[in-house]
């Protein structure tokens, strides 16, 4: 990645990830293929418990889709440094829906005991995954009306055991 941020931002956004292979094709072809071939079983195997590089199933990534990852994970990077003063690395993953990605960010953010906090006017499907999959995980939701923004603070700075703020843009019908 970081040979990568030594380009300019625009070549980034053109080119950004892109791998080239056999077929030296001069822009990554959209791969709609769901399964690939393998050599061996073993190598199948291998694959599938990440010890070789490769693909085994469209849902878990294709060529098109890593270099979409890629390209959005080097823009948004792109001039960031952390605090050693090094280019900032950041991984991106693409979701086949916005409930894949809103659960993915939820999940791998929070565990059993701890907190999130949260506006009473979410996406339905949103509202489900936090009224009735999280607390059967042990994770508390706190709702807060977050039109008064002093009351949110003061309930956060409360609470140690809230460890994620959740916000979403206002849905119908209360925008």
């Amino acid at each position: 990645m970081n040979n990568q941020q030594k380009k300019g931002f625009e070549t980034i956004c053109i080119h950004g990830g892109h791998q080239q292979e056999n077929n030296r094709a001069h822009l990554t072809p959209i791969y709609a293929s769901s399964t690939y071939t393998f050599d061996s079983a073993e190598q199948a195997v291998n694959i599938f418990q990440g010890k070789e590089e490769g693909y085994v199933y469209g849902r878990f990534g294709n060529p098109t889709i890593r270099e979409a990852e890629e390209k959005i994970a080097l823009m948004e990077a792109y001039g960031l440094q952390d605090s050693n003063g090094d280019n900032l690395e950041l991984k991106a993953i693409l979701h086949s829906s916005g409930m894949a990605a809103i659960t993915t960010m939820l999940l791998s953010n929070l565990k059993a005991g701890e907190k999130i906090i949260t506006h009473y006017s979410l996406y339905g499907g949103t509202q489900e995954l936090i009224d009735k999959v999280l607390p059967d995980m042990g994770i508390e939701v706190i709702i807060a009306d977050f039109n008064n923004l002093d009351k949110v603070e003061a309930a956060i700075q409360a609470d140690s055991a809230i460890n994620l703020m959740y916000i979403e843009t206002p849905a119908n019908p209360t925008l």
